[in-house]
């Protein structure tokens, strides 16, 4: 050990004057440096890329009788094996994503109601918001944490309204809009608007009249209710017709008294130079309760077992069904993202879900239809991009 000591000793000496050169190189590339004009000075590195989403790309499915979220990869249309998480409840239906979590409804049972989860947990758990029984139906996000839930019991009304809780703070629980309580509306379809306003679709199933409801959040202006043009009201969403923003109200028609399928229409609702809401029927003899804009102009429907695209104008609308193999198809859910429309075809026989996959005009993707979700019972209900 001694003799190690004295050789590293030795090592130590003969390194001084190397070291005493290179300080003096240094002291007079600083004074370099220091002289050089500004911004020919070398550049700091660049700081590391941060690391990729690793949910980037992929397509939540629910499946309606377990409850379970499956991901779907959105370039290999590959399936994962396993549910993302699941509810394990019966009912189980949209699926949101915002702000780095997911947010997953239950629409009937004594369990009903809204759950979250974190992406940014390794291994992301649900946790409940507000109290089991609230038939939850669909969400709407507002422009600060506050974020908005229709609940729509058929069989006990009494709790049906719109819902609102803080996404930064949700073991708070939920808060009643009490404006939008009704013992004979069924809340459906809720989104943020122009203005910042709520806008509602309220079916006629309970025997209220089929409109949208237009709600302030904060409660300073009065509700405001646009009759519809025909009933079955389900689905609104954010678009623009002959240059006029506004939104679209779908109207999925209903039933008849022998429970025969009434064809229901598309209504632009906007806001008129003297402050009230009119309505104008964009297209009628659709079976459609859910939509989106693709471009000002252009639109895609989906309804229980067919799904359109439409191309509406100052003139008539232009009405296209979109078929796949010759056949119709749809559900009451509709995606978009990247010039392709997806719509989930559940099959409650629980062998034949597809997903189907097309652009604007129509034409389907090489997948398309897609088998998913065929193995064990399972029966597809909602889709939701990971943004």
């Amino acid at each position: 050990m001694k003799q190690k000591a004295q050789h590293h000793a030795y090592r130590r000496r003969q390194s001084a004057p190397i070291i005493l050169s290179l300080l003096a190189i240094i002291g007079l590339a600083s004074i370099l440096l220091c002289a050089c004009p500004p911004g020919l000075a070398p550049q700091a590195s660049p700081s590391p890329s941060p690391s990729p989403d690793p949910y980037q790309g992929l397509i939540f499915l629910s499946e309606t009788y377990s409850g379970g979220i499956y991901a779907l990869d959105s370039n290999s249309l590959v399936l994962h094996d396993l549910p993302f998480v699941t509810t394990a409840l019966n009912a189980t239906g949209e699926i949101y994503v915002h702000a780095g979590k997911g947010y997953i409804l239950v629409g009937a049972g004594a369990e009903a109601g809204l759950f979250s989860f974190d992406f940014s947990d390794t291994s992301p758990q649900l946790s409940r918001i507000g109290n089991a029984g609230l038939c939850a139906q669909y969400l709407a996000f507002g422009s600060d944490s506050r974020a908005y839930l229709s609940v729509a019991n058929y069989s006990d009304p009494s709790k049906n309204g719109v819902y609102s809780f803080d996404t930064e703070n949700p073991q708070a629980g939920l808060s009643l809009l009490t404006a939008t309580q009704s013992s004979t509306a069924y809340p459906q379809e809720l989104i943020l608007g122009p203005e910042g306003l709520l806008y509602l679709a309220n079916n006629d199933c309970l025997g209220a009249t089929a409109s949208v409801s237009i709600i302030d959040p904060d409660g300073s202006a009065p509700t405001r209710n646009v009759a519809a043009s025909s009933g079955g009201s389900t689905g609104v969403f954010n678009g623009s017709l002959s240059g006029t923003e506004g939104v679209f109200l779908v109207n999925c028609g209903g039933f008849d008294q022998g429970m025969n399928p009434v064809a229901g229409s598309l209504d632009f609702i906007s806001k008129g130079g003297d402050g009230t809401y009119g309505s104008i029927k964009a297209a009628e003899g659709l079976f459609a309760a859910r939509g989106l804009e693709i471009r000002s102009g252009l639109v895609a429907l989906s309804g229980y077992g067919v799904s359109y695209i439409l191309e509406l104008g100052a003139e008539e609308a232009v009405i296209q069904e979109v078929k796949a193999e010759g056949q119709s198809f749809g559900s009451y859910d509709i995606a978009y993202k990247d010039g392709l429309i997806y719509v989930p075809g559940p099959d409650y026989g629980k062998t034949n879900n597809r997903l189907y996959i097309f652009d604007e005009s129509g034409n389907h993707s090489s997948a398309s239809p897609l088998s998913v979700l065929n193995d064990g019972g399972k029966t597809l209900a909602n889709i939701c991009f990971y943004p």
